[in-house]
């Protein structure tokens, strides 16, 4: 038989497997990817793909075009949501640390212009408007936010509700274009369950070193939040556009990971110690100093705390991995 210019293995999702595609498939799935007709066929490309990056077999920046090229003609929106997750992790972790910032600001641009063409009222397009504050960074991009945010600018069929708002405050305040004041204004407008879990969120990601350490402080030395807002707080924490920010809390998470899982529940030692993490900084430098914490006594003598730290820094591990191939 001729060889086809795709050959995908498990086929119907038939197998508890793990596929990869050989590289004249990779290289026609990066161009054709949105002409498979069948959305499970398309599924299993699309998770291929997003092995091959994670696994450090395929250049990450590859996997981010292919999502930016395609993801418009995708119709599954579960594979929407988590194809966009996937860009989030692989802009901020696995593409190459000197492409990172022309990236995400790529990745930003074509996120709004996906927006502004996707159906009008469609779940495609409100998708679409909620991850754009994720990578914003430019002035012009910014200001799209901002515009959508103040109502100055509209896009027929996206209703801004309670929770879009709440992501674009939360993308303009990483931006430096709103502050505190306008995080307590939203707040007032929105004192629900859920506008105070976006609140918390929204504080934690201030850009400056003295709001910083009073996030840490609040969720590392108080009990001031609740479980929820405990996790929401600490999820935001390592939302930043300047990772030097980040830099002063690498030795403040080893210092005080044991005092937190010796005081806490074990749900909100498990959401701090994960969640505060600084992934974002993955270095060698990071996995030693992990790896140290992970063999003093202990975390040798507490097997569950020594486990959370055991995936941190096979999260490290893998950042690394990925951004060597990507180079």
């Amino acid at each position: 038989m001729p060889r086809p210019q795709l050959v995908l293995l498990n086929d119907e999702d038939l197998a508890y497997a793990k596929v990869r595609l050989d590289e004249p498939s990779r290289v026609f799935a990066l161009e054709n990817l949105s002409k498979i007709e069948d959305s499970l066929a398309r599924t299993l490309v699309w998770t291929a793909a997003w092995d091959a990056t994670r696994d450090a077999e395929a250049p990450a920046s590859d996997f981010v075009q292919l999502v930016l090229d395609h993801i418009a003609t995708e119709t599954e929106s579960t594979t929407i949501l988590t194809l966009l997750r996937q860009l989030v992790t692989t802009g901020n972790l696995y593409v190459a640390p000197q492409k990172r910032e022309a990236t995400l600001s790529k990745i930003a641009s074509s996120l709004i212009e996906l927006t502004m063409s996707a159906s009008p009222g469609s779940d495609t397009q409100l998708q679409f408007a909620k991850f754009v504050p994720q990578f914003a960074r430019t002035s012009e991009q910014l200001d799209w936010v901002l515009g959508l945010y103040e109502g100055k600018t509209s896009i027929e069929g996206l209703a801004v509700d309670a929770d879009l708002k709440w992501e674009l405050l939360t993308g303009l305040v990483i931006g430096g274009r709103l502050d505190e004041a306008a995080i307590d204004a939203e707040l007032a407008r929105d004192n629900t369950a859920n506008g105070q879990k976006f609140a918390a969120a929204a504080k934690a990601v201030i850009p400056n070193p003295a709001a910083k350490q009073k996030s840490w402080d609040i969720l590392t030395k108080t009990e001031e939040y609740s479980n929820t807002l405990v996790n929401s707080a600490s999820m935001a924490f390592g939302r930043t556009n300047d990772l030097s920010l980040l830099e002063p809390f690498v030795d403040a998470y080893l210092e005080v990971a044991p005092k937190i899982w010796e005081s806490r529940s074990y749900h909100i030692a498990a959401y701090l110690l994960n969640n505060l993490y600084p992934i974002q900084l993955a270095s060698e430098e990071l996995a030693n100093k992990t790896r140290k914490l992970m063999d003093a006594d202990f975390a040798s003598s507490r097997p569950a705390f020594r486990r959370i730290l055991l995936e941190s820094l096979a999260g490290v591990e893998r950042a690394l991995k990925a951004q060597q191939a990507d180079n």
